[in-house]
């Protein structure tokens, strides 16, 4: 921002993540970043989330598990390894991101990302949703730029005379 540029604040402005008269936070959840995070806090939070995913998901964890092994070139990838990934009272194993990784594309949860990420004030988009965000993003760049720019005009101008 350019020095001694007022910032204008349009109340009349609406939130580029709400729709149909829903507030944004119920489309687009705001996250803080949390400067409290323990490391095994997170681990029980994500232990507890991949076995809501298995739950959900349609598959068996025999499934899973093959499904995993397959995506990470690991055919011996087993149930039992699965079952020590999501069991809260197993402080020893932790899941590693690529194995991770390979978890969400075979359960197709991807919302476990959100989870990862909401920790540090972030929230994932997917798809369309990046996109109509990026729309949003513009929108309001366009308004600002059109309100400083009337901001100019409005103020009169005194053109000296040239010698």
């Amino acid at each position: 921002m350019a020095r001694g540029r007022k910032q204008y604040r349009d109340d009349r402005q609406t939130d580029m993540f709400a729709a149909n008269g829903q507030p944004a936070q119920a489309l687009f959840p705001v996250h803080t970043p949390r400067t409290d995070i323990e490391c095994m806090d997170f681990s029980y939070r994500l232990k507890r989330d991949m076995s809501q995913a298995l739950k959900e998901c349609s598959l068996s964890r025999e499934d899973v598990s093959a499904r995993m092994g397959a995506i990470l070139g690991q055919p011996k990838f087993s149930k039992a390894m699965l079952d020590k990934y999501t069991s809260e009272s197993s402080e020893t194993h932790q899941i590693s991101l690529l194995r991770f990784k390979a978890f969400v594309k075979a359960t197709g949860c991807n919302w476990l990302w959100q989870r990862v990420v909401e920790d540090d004030g972030l929230t994932l988009m997917e798809g369309e949703e990046a996109r109509l965000a990026q729309v949003g993003f513009v929108e309001q760049q366009i308004r600002e730029k059109q309100q400083f720019l009337k901001d100019l005009k409005s103020k009169p101008v005194r053109v000296r005379g040239r010698r």
